[in-house]
């Protein structure tokens, strides 16, 4: 039988940014793996933090923000410990978007896609089913 190689591993992500305020955390301990040939969404409400573990994970985490715990193995490989150009390098290899090919912050709760009414809302968590109402 063969084993199920994984192509994504993402152990007790945790990822803050450093305010005058203080500490805000948006990511706090995410864990998943992601074998190839497999498609996983990623479903939250805004300010949730989905964004910013896309960026921890293609090296592209904007100042003030800053990965403060886990791991994200690509391949096996640690990615948290690329140097900037190897980071450049990881992504121009794997076809992933660079700084300047990202849109601009808030554009898309300028102009979403759907608004939260429009996603039904039975069966959008995991093992959600249809449910009573009392």
């Amino acid at each position: 039988m063969d084993e199920k190689k994984t192509l994504l591993s993402v152990r007790d992500l945790k990822v803050s940014f450093f305010t005058p305020a203080g500490e805000v955390k948006a990511v706090n301990g995410i864990s998943y793996d992601l074998g190839y040939n497999e498609v996983m969404g990623i479903v939250g409400e805004s300010g949730s933090g989905k964004s910013v573990e896309a960026y921890s994970i293609i090296g592209l985490l904007q100042s003030p923000g800053r990965v403060t715990g886990g791991t994200i193995e690509f391949e096996g490989e640690n990615v948290l410990g690329y140097t900037e150009e190897q980071m450049r390098q990881f992504r121009g290899q794997h076809d992933l978007p660079e700084s300047d090919d990202l849109p601009e912050p808030g554009l898309y709760d300028r102009q979403p896609a759907c608004r939260g009414a429009d996603v039904p809302r039975q069966g959008v968590y995991q093992g959600a089913g249809p449910r009573s109402r009392h």
